[in-house]
């Protein structure tokens, strides 16, 4: 917790006040501890310059009773609305930017593409197929790279887990090619 605000938010608590002298002809101008305090709030709260300037338009925009008293935490509250306002903006121009996902029920995929829904492939790894590979069966040779024997599944390296993304790793199918052996 910084004991001394920076310069920029000293500069900063400078420019917050005198707008709000601009704003209210009975704010006297404050002493340089006053100055310092701000500033500190604003330090403590990471608040930057736009945003505390912002503020200021925004409390005395909502000012709500005749005792209105500008303090650090009143600017600091209305600084979070203003944050808080602007994510809101920004996160809707993000959304209006996205394309939007149309989400349909099976019924309507069927009707739509005229046949029944493959509901058996659903939740199954679809086998990678690569053209290479057509013709040859990694199986009938040993991987160099997991060291499995002839006619088991490849593994992860250092586990028994299968691979599921490929038939085989390609120094296998490499050396099926080599040796030749066909389906």
């Amino acid at each position: 917790m910084p004991s001394t605000p920076s310069k920029e938010k000293v500069i900063t608590a400078t420019k917050v006040l005198e707008k709000i002298s601009a704003y209210d002809p009975y704010f006297a101008r404050p002493a340089d501890s006053v100055l310092l305090a701000w500033a500190s709030a604003l330090t403590l709260a990471n608040i930057p310059e736009d945003i505390a300037l912002d503020a200021v338009d925004h409390m005395y925009v909502n000012v709500d009773s005749e005792n209105f008293r500008p303090l650090p935490g009143l600017l600091i509250q209305h600084c979070r609305e203003i944050r808080r306002e602007r994510f809101e903006a920004e996160r809707k121009a993000k959304e209006l930017d996205e394309p939007q996902v149309e989400k349909i029920t099976m019924e309507e995929w069927e009707e739509r593409h005229g046949q029944t829904f493959p509901r058996g492939k659903l939740g199954k790894v679809i086998p990678f197929q690569d053209p290479e590979v057509e013709g040859v069966n990694p199986r009938r040779v040993a991987c160099p790279h997991c060291k499995v024997g002839p006619g088991a599944p490849c593994v992860i390296a250092g586990t028994n887990t299968p691979i599921r993304n490929l038939p085989a790793h390609w120094g296998r199918v490499a050396a099926a090619k080599k040796a030749g052996v066909m389906r």
